[in-house]
């Protein structure tokens, strides 16, 4: 796999150590605020294997889901976790926000797989 993003550019990816990360987890609590204008975006918003939980748990778990730009911004700063809004702006807890359009077909890995798919219905039909 590496050598295939490596030599196709295709860009680049994280490997988590789900061992190590699951004593991690067992070492951090995150405590969810109990509010109707944010949730937990890992608990309220995502479905995964609970073998992947610790991995889920490093990516996700120190984010939550508001509602508008305003609550985003006030629980970031309050609350020591990162809010995605439901228009998809980021506020981090370090202050940085971020927010826009992406151009999804800049996307090297996901048009590769899209092609590798096509060529092969192609090749079934």
């Amino acid at each position: 796999l590496m050598r295939r993003l490596e030599t196709q550019r295709l860009g680049r990816v994280t490997f988590l150590p789900l061992n190590i990360l699951a004593r991690n987890m067992r070492e951090q609590r995150i405590e969810y605020p109990e509010s109707s204008d944010v949730c937990s975006l890992m608990e309220r918003c995502l479905k995964f294997d609970e073998e992947v939980r610790p991995a889920m748990q490093q990516v996700f778990g120190r984010k939550l889901l508001a509602k508008d730009w305003d609550v985003g911004s006030q629980w970031a700063d309050s609350s020591n976790l990162d809010c995605v809004t439901l228009d998809g702006e980021l506020f981090q807890r370090n202050g940085a926000v971020s927010g826009g359009w992406h151009d999804s077909n800049s996307l090297k890995l996901q048009n590769y797989l899209q092609l590798r798919a096509e060529k092969g219905k192609l090749e079934e039909a």
